[in-house]
């Protein structure tokens, strides 16, 4: 099938590009333009809905992400981890290692995850900005469900082996946001962000919140 070139070629493309951290101008284009295509290919209408043919619950991994146009600008906005952690990468340098970014969705309990692994001096170490989300109304002329709005409480940091375990409550600001799924099957999922993201994940096949001290 075309789709499924399409998709081994994508995932190709973006393998050196460190989930898109590293990519070029030249890569981004050629990303990009297959993202569209892509999306052209969706056959799913209701990816957020609890019936969707579809099932998106679960753990998603990411493995490109960029601003929507092909561009040279470093924005925090686009990383899964958001702001929160990009901030401080320009001067952790080697003592922080990004070790993967995740998303679960949980349509029926209205919960959501947004996990990046990393490693400290060599430790492994997760960070976690836990939310909710809940599938907007939809008018009756479209009576598609592709958006959830989303609605993050709280920051988790846990490195065991330096035991550090602590969570800071984000009821002071309560960032909210919606991503919008724009392709789904099985195993890949295309989603765009309200911040101007794109990004692209696949069906992750471990639970990455659970990690074991060394």
């Amino acid at each position: 099938m075309a789709s499924e070139r399409l998709k081994t070629s994508l995932i190709q493309n973006a393998a050196p590009t460190r989930r898109g951290t590293n990519a070029t101008i030249s890569q981004q284009k050629i990303l990009l333009h297959q993202i569209k295509e892509l999306e052209k290919m969706n056959v799913v209408e209701n990816p957020a809905a609890s019936s969707s043919s579809i099932d998106i619950n679960g753990w998603w991994s990411l493995i490109y992400q960029s601003t929507p146009e092909p561009s040279t600008k470093w924005d925090p906005n686009t990383e899964v981890e958001g702001p929160f952690l990009s901030i401080f990468k320009p001067f952790t340098k080697d003592m922080i290692k990004s070790r993967g970014n995740f998303q679960e969705i949980d349509v029926a309990n209205g919960k959501v995850q947004n996990l990046a692994r990393f490693s400290l001096f060599g430790k492994p170490g997760i960070f976690n900005i836990l939310g909710s989300c809940s599938v907007p109304e939809v008018s009756p002329l479209s009576r598609k469900k592709t958006r959830f709005d989303v609605t993050f409480d709280k920051v988790t940091v846990e490195v065991p082996d330096f035991s550090i375990f602590f969570n800071v409550p984000l009821t002071w600001i309560r960032p909210k946001g919606w991503v919008e799924t724009t392709y789904l099957d099985p195993e890949f999922r295309i989603g765009r962000g309200d911040k101007g993201s794109v990004f692209v994940a696949v069906r992750s096949k471990i639970n990455p919140g659970i990690i074991e001290p060394s």
